[in-house]
């Protein structure tokens, strides 16, 4: 593990790291900030002085195959690795409808979940899908998206896990609990949603919607 120096003293928001290139992607409230590891060198972007991005204030930020997305409250800014250009997104010339609650990134298409919808975006196309939720989750906060297998995403709503089917346009399984929802991970290789709770973790096998036993539990966590 190689420790960063001279950390700037601000207050950051979100942080993701770009596997590809061996840096880290950092959010605050006043700018955005790139940090090559391997040179230790930070790069600086703000809306005032470099222009490519919509706003200081960073909300989010999700890396994928060949794009970093940053989430603003103006709007999406997309850069791309190899070119280092950056595509922006103002949130009143998009499709985007409502505040966005929760983002994530499935290969190379950004998640956004709004109000009432889920949306995919495709740079490479410069395409949208929109997917409308059941009627009773329409008003309730997205907390957690992540993208599953077979045209499906998990959902942590409130206290309950759901699992959202885009080809039927429903929810296919729900999970409520007495404690609080802090994380969700899909296990791509074992096809599993790990569910962090307040007090522990669950696993569940997405095809069979089982939850698995505490020993099976820990075993794979040990994989």
């Amino acid at each position: 593990m190689k420790n960063i120096d001279k950390l700037p003293q601000v207050q950051y928001t979100c942080l993701a790291a770009d596997e590809t290139n061996n840096e880290i992607w950092l959010g605050t409230k006043d700018d955005l900030k790139r940090h090559k590891l391997e040179t230790n060198y930070w790069e600086h972007f703000d809306k005032s002085t470099t222009n490519t991005i919509l706003d200081d204030t960073i909300s989010a930020i999700c890396t994928g195959q060949e794009y970093i997305y940053v989430l603003t409250d103006n709007g999406i800014n997309i850069f791309h690795k190899d070119t280092k250009s950056w595509k922006l997104i103002k949130r009143l010339d998009s499709e985007i409808n409502g505040s966005i609650n929760s983002i994530d990134v499935d290969k190379n298409n950004l998640i956004l979940c709004t109000e009432g919808n889920i949306s995919l975006y495709a740079p490479e196309k410069d395409q949208w899908l929109h997917y409308s939720l059941p009627d009773e989750l329409k008003k309730k906060k997205v907390k957690t998206i992540t993208p599953l297998k077979d045209n499906q995403f998990g959902l942590i709503i409130e206290n309950t896990l759901y699992i959202y089917d885009t080809k039927k346009s429903d929810c296919i399984f729900n999970n409520s609990f007495d404690e609080t929802l802090n994380c969700l991970i899909y296990d791509h290789f074992r096809d599993c949603l790990w569910l962090g709770l307040r007090n522990g973790i669950r696993c569940l096998e997405r095809v069979k919607k089982e939850w698995r036993k505490g020993k099976e539990v820990a075993g794979a966590i040990t994989l």
